[in-house]
């Protein structure tokens, strides 16, 4: 009967691969939580660009809804503007604080005959301290 050999190798892992493979692990989850983080932000100011934006939009829906010789679209006018918009008082401005976007202001510019005679053109722009979101809109006058 043949003997059996014994070797002098312990099976298993070190002390010291236990502590490599932990700190390896470690630095894999900090760059999963600074990805996280990162996409935390980047949420935030998607949502902070789609308030904006639906704000702006609320207010070209309703100049576009005007008739074509409203006074609001048939003379050149700056100012700001409150929501429900009031496009009657130019001067008159208003703030939202609105969640995710803070706090919010709306201007409009209207420029007759540009770029062709009969048709006004429209710069909504919809702000707060950190964006702004400018939109332009083009509206037959008579």
């Amino acid at each position: 009967m043949p003997c059996k050999t014994t070797s002098n190798k312990e099976a298993g892992f070190s002390l010291i691969e236990l502590l490599v493979a932990l700190t390896i692990f470690a630095i894999g989850l900090l760059a999963l939580a600074g990805m996280q983080v990162t996409a935390l932000r980047g949420n935030s100011h998607a949502h902070g660009v789609t308030v904006l934006t639906a704000l702006a939009d609320g207010i070209i829906e309703d100049l576009w809804a005007r008739s074509g010789d409203d006074e609001v679209v048939i003379s050149e006018t700056a100012g700001a503007v409150s929501w429900p918009a009031d496009f009657n008082d130019p001067d008159t401005a208003q703030e939202w604080n609105i969640e995710g976007a803070g706090l919010c202001t709306a201007t409009y510019q209207v420029t007759l005959d540009t770029p062709i005679v009969g048709v006004s053109t429209i710069v909504v722009e919809v702000a707060s301290p950190d964006r702004s979101i400018t939109k332009q809109i083009l509206k037959r006058t008579y």
